[in-house]
């Protein structure tokens, strides 16, 4: 997540995401999937953790009829980049 915070302009965008209205939950979203989901979940995430976060990724199949979640072995909140 370092790398990316170097390049021209990543101020501007870190602020405009932290800033900005939230969107959706995604308690509110998921319903509405009609395809089967994948969730990539890091078991050392430190900011939503898998199990106690501000949206449990065990929590996510009350919500969707095909959910899948996939605790990834030693990784944060980013696995799609540091696997």
């Amino acid at each position: 997540m370092l790398e990316p915070a170097s390049d021209a302009g990543a101020e501007q965008v870190f602020l405009a995401v932290f800033a900005g209205e939230p969107g959706p939950t995604p308690e509110s979203l998921l319903p509405n999937v009609r395809e089967p989901i994948l969730a990539l979940w890091g078991d050392s995430d430190p900011w939503t953790p898998v199990d106690s976060g501000a949206h449990p990724g065990t929590l996510r199949s009350r919500y969707h009829d095909n959910f899948t979640l996939e605790v990834v072995p030693n990784t944060g909140h980013c696995p799609h980049d540091e696997r």
